[in-house]
């Protein structure tokens, strides 16, 4: 039987992913061998993998798409264990077991070189792509409308996905992105190892423009990831060019530029670009800061460009000289702080930041920053009440919800005021969701179970289960029934019914815990005989 707990291994994400894979059908030639599990997984193509089991516990796993070969706990690996726990593996017997151990890698080192050209020829004779990349590793040279076969290649990709109205829904939006990142990652290596850096730059151009037009629910990052593929290869191809194909790399790269200088942000602030293509960046950004419409952008476009001088060797005056100009953008002030932090000038950072604190007065986030700011340099220099001002501040006028605040609060509020302060601070909007933790940690552990009492998960049990076990092992353990009851009520699948099953192997640790799981379980087929789904969930686990 397979241990609940290979959930742990995935993120949520993925496991939701998987779960809708083997619900769709997706995972097929499933053999179970007992320490062994191997499946194919259909997506945008499909994906080998392979699970190694130790007595029932996941152990580890491979599969061939590009996720999990960057060293992720992929979605395909997830169907997988999801169907094999279901039940739907086929038994092998292990006379075979020899054979199917033996990866691709292993097939591919123990083929002849005959067996390869014949092989390499059938997958040629179908796949245009392939006998481009074969002509190119052998002539050196790109084919007559290579590029035209390229842009062919990604709206087949992208035709794959879309809906009847040309959009990529979530379903398809990841793995059509991947394909995309494959496509790029192949080619532009083939292209690299040939020579070709100016026509891999101008792939990665051809991608990025092509990808920036599609219309997706990108909800998963797939499109971050090809932009990041894109920013790879500009990366490694500036470093590898010569002058006069920098000036070409730079132009392409300008061409995409849009008003607020966002899009290609990085390669032009990071790339190993000459002193000439610096000077003109900065002369772009001088007229994107002209053309600014809000302080906000402005504010990142004087920063970009500050970091551009320090590139283009400006010395500490003259770029102070340039941040004064923009002394009222937030921004910028936060520029001028930094540096008077990073230079040890305390009095001249909290003089600005009392400034901005006035000058700021509307603005809830930066104000927020500025009092943490203060707090910490009055607290630097020893200027105690000034301290303790901020951090009230902190708590009451900017609404804060991080609880080290309140901590540190307490270290200077005498012992007697500290429990009407600490009411007065519970009763604060912005610290309601960080109630039970303030609980917690000011040791009113009833109030605590109280609280969890009335409306919490188990899975938020668990934040707090070493403090309060500690406290009562009793009430945790009825706190943790009273939530899986409330959990069951709701759930509405086989997920649902595992997530509230598995909790009851975490009670039978308390005291009287085996009775009480037993009476839980015996109650919920009570209450809900028609549950099949649940009922065999139950049996799985051993109630």
């Amino acid at each position: 039987m397979l241990d609940p707990m290979w959930r742990e291994c995935f993120e949520d994400k993925i496991l939701e992913r998987g779960e809708k894979y083997w619900r769709q059908g997706r995972v097929r030639q499933l053999h179970d061998q007992g320490d062994i599990v191997t499946a194919i997984v259909m997506g945008t193509e499909d994906y080998d993998v392979e699970i190694d089991l130790m007595d029932g516990m996941f152990d580890d796993a491979d599969c061939t798409c590009p996720y999990a070969g960057d060293g992720n706990a992929c979605k395909h690996m997830a169907a997988v264990l999801f169907a094999l726990e279901a039940g739907e593996a086929q038994k092998t017997g292990h006379e075979n077991e020899k054979t199917s151990r033996v990866s691709w890698r292993e097939a591919l080192d123990q083929m002849g070189e005959q067996d390869l050209r014949s092989l390499l020829a059938d997958m040629a004779a179908r796949d245009r792509d392939l006998q481009a990349r074969l002509i190119l590793r052998v002539t050196k040279e790109l084919s007559a409308g290579q590029y035209d076969s390229w842009a062919k290649h990604l709206e087949k990709l992208a035709r794959g996905a879309r809906d009847r109205d040309g959009f990529i829904e979530y379903e398809q939006a990841y793995d059509f992105c991947v394909s995309v990142c494959e496509f790029l990652h192949d080619t532009a290596s083939d292209l690299i190892d040939g020579g070709f850096f100016p026509d891999a730059f101008r792939l990665a151009c051809m991608v990025f423009d092509f990808i920036s037009g599609e219309e997706m629910d990108d909800s998963d990052g797939g499109m971050t990831e090809v932009l990041s593929c894109c920013e790879d290869i500009w990366m490694g191809m500036i470093r590898r060019a010569d002058a006069e194909e920098k000036e070409q790399m730079y132009g392409l790269l300008t061409e995409r530029l849009p008003d607020d200088f966002g899009s290609v942000e990085a390669v032009l602030m990071e790339a190993d670009w000459d002193m000439k293509q610096l000077q003109a960046s900065l002369r772009l950004l001088d007229e994107a800061i002209g053309k600014g419409s809000s302080d906000q952008q402005i504010g990142r476009l004087v920063e970009q460009r500050r970091y551009l001088m320090e590139r283009t060797g400006a010395d500490k005056e003259q770029i102070q000289a340039y941040l004064a100009r923009f002394h009222k953008l937030p921004a910028v002030r936060q520029m001028q702080i930094k540096d008077c932090i990073d230079q040890g000038d305390d009095q001249t950072a909290i003089a600005l930041l009392r400034e901005s604190k006035k000058l700021d007065g509307d603005e809830g986030r930066p104000v927020m920053r500025y009092c943490e700011q203060l707090a910490e340099l009055y607290r630097k220099t020893g200027q105690t009440a000034l301290y303790e001002r901020e951090l009230r501040d902190l708590i009451f006028s900017c609404k804060t919800w991080k609880i080290e605040y309140v901590k540190q609060l307490k270290e200077l509020t005498p012992a007697a005021q500290w429990p009407a302060l600490f009411e007065q601070i519970l009763r604060q909007p912005s610290m309601r969701d960080n109630m039970p933790a303030l609980l917690a940690w000011d040791g009113q552990f009833q109030r605590l179970y109280d609280l969890l009492s009335q409306t919490a998960r188990a899975e938020e049990v668990d934040r707090y289960e070493s403090v309060l076990r500690q406290w009562s092992q009793e009430k945790t353990r009825d706190l943790y029934l009273r939530c899986l009851d409330r959990a069951m009520s709701f759930a509405d699948g086989r997920s649902a019914y595992r997530k509230c099953i598995d909790y009851l192997r975490k009670l039978r640790t308390y005291p009287e815990g085996e009775a009480a799981v037993s009476q839980a379980a015996k109650m919920w087929r009570e209450i809900y005989p028609r549950r099949r789904a649940m009922l065999d969930e139950l049996e799985r686990a051993g109630y």
